[in-house]
């Protein structure tokens, strides 16, 4: 309650600075002095001569044909890329206004007086935006995108002033600008105070929608950032994320679709690192496209139990053929601690089996990289990958969201943060990027 009356209190600020502003250098409130015109509030200007049937303005700036002499058409002030427009009667055709060259000298002062009003205006405006962001950044952790747009509206922060607030708020942690200004297809920060809507930021609308009983509003992944982050507790509660495929039929998360290939990013934090796996070689999917079984298999990233005979605690990315089966992946294989946040980000190239030079599957840690093409078992050909874009949800947490059978157990247990999903290859540059500023001193 109290940040809604902060906010509030700060638009109604700008928005009296803007209705009731008045020069100071100028006679007072409702007039101003123009050049053989006295200008009343809502009265006609009194020089017949040059400005007849002239409706004033409070505040306003001359036209082009008013520096010309004629004082007819649209009087306006733009205000930071906002516009006070006035209309004004035209004078009659037989009007006219050849300013001599003293009316000339006064008309120049008057406008440079006029500008000046504006850039005091625009300053005194300008402390008011500082004060919503300073109020919107003390408040900020405790709402998501959804609550401070609506928030934001309430107040009456709207227009140019309310989206340079919602910029500046969405901007004020640098994680998520460096992120956004790369064009995901979608982004899900999870740092939602509770179900059910997992929030896309992206602007593209692919929201999702919380499964289970996850735990929100936990230390997120990002240093100094007080967006926070959802923590999945394992098969015995089955907690996930789905995000429906695009009803738009765009399949916007699927590797083929913009021939540009795709990347894939996401901060995880294991929480154990011995869990059971769906397999032999004791291994979950955490986050993916695929159902076994289902003729409809894209990707995933798998994660390897600590106990795995022969890959302990690999952390991998895969794709596959539509029927799933071995796929191409890479992978990174460390000795992992416990409740550690890990930048994993897996680039899928464009291409098939057929791709000239090879394409394949990079991984990344930590903003490096770790393994991809030409190594054999990254490229698509070495198990002939033909991808398909299926329709079959992206899911968090898990992939095969199974409740019965050998993946059921396949579920993280512990954090994710930041998910996003771009539409093309990021380079390495960009990668790194992402992590750095992720890792800051705030």
């Amino acid at each position: 309650m109290f940040r809604r009356r902060s906010l509030r209190r700060a638009e109604r600020q700008l928005q009296d600075l803007l209705d009731s502003h008045h020069p100071p250098s100028l006679p007072g409130r409702s007039e101003h002095v123009l050049p053989e015109c006295l200008l009343q509030r809502d009265q006609p200007l009194v020089d017949h001569r040059c400005c007849m049937g002239v409706v004033c303005s409070p505040i306003a700036s001359r036209t082009r044909a008013a520096r010309r002499g004629q004082l007819n058409g649209t009087l306006r002030l733009c205000l930071s890329g906002g516009q006070r427009v006035v209309r004004a009667r035209p004078a009659s055709p037989k009007s006219s206004c050849q300013a001599e060259p003293d009316e000339r000298a006064t008309l120049g002062r008057r406008q440079r007086g006029i500008h000046q009003l504006k850039q005091a205006i625009l300053a005194e405006a300008q402390v008011v935006v500082e004060r919503l962001t300073e109020v919107a950044d003390h408040h900020v952790s405790a709402m998501n995108r959804r609550e401070l747009l609506k928030l934001a509206a309430g107040a009456g922060a709207t227009g140019v002033f309310g989206r340079r607030l919602f910029q500046t708020v969405e901007a004020s942690n640098a994680y998520s600008g460096v992120v956004l200004a790369k064009g995901p297809a979608g982004y899900w920060r999870l740092g939602e105070p509770a179900g059910p809507a997992a929030a896309d930021i992206s602007g593209n609308g692919y929201d999702g929608a919380y499964i289970g009983s996850p735990t929100f509003g936990q230390l997120g992944a990002i240093n100094g950032d007080q967006d926070t982050a959802v923590v999945f507790n394992g098969p015995g509660s089955m907690d996930y994320v789905e995000i429906p495929d695009p009803a738009d039929a765009s399949h916007a998360f699927s590797q083929p679709t913009s021939g540009t290939g795709i990347t894939v990013e996401a901060w995880m934090r294991p929480d154990v690192l011995t869990f059971p796996g769906q397999t032999s070689d004791i291994h979950i999917h955490w986050l993916g496209k695929c159902v076994s079984g289902s003729g409809q298999c894209e990707w995933g990233l798998r994660f390897y139990s600590q106990d795995s005979p022969t890959r302990p605690n690999r952390i991998s990315a895969y794709i596959w053929n539509p029927d799933g089966g071995e796929g191409a992946g890479a992978y990174f294989q460390d000795q992992l601690v416990a409740g550690t946040w890990i930048h994993i980000v897996a680039v899928y190239e464009p291409g098939d089996t057929n791709t000239q030079p090879p394409a394949g599957v990079h991984i990344y840690k930590n903003g490096v990289h770790r393994l991809g093409p030409p190594s054999p078992g990254t490229l698509y050909r070495t198990y002939g990958i033909v991808p398909v874009a299926g329709t079959l949800p992206l899911r968090l947490g898990t992939r095969d969201a199974a409740s019965s059978g050998s993946a059921s157990v396949s579920y993280l247990t512990g954090g994710l943060d930041e998910i996003a999903i771009y539409p093309r290859v990021l380079r390495p540059d960009e990668i790194l990027e992402n992590y750095t500023t992720a890792v800051s001193p705030a």
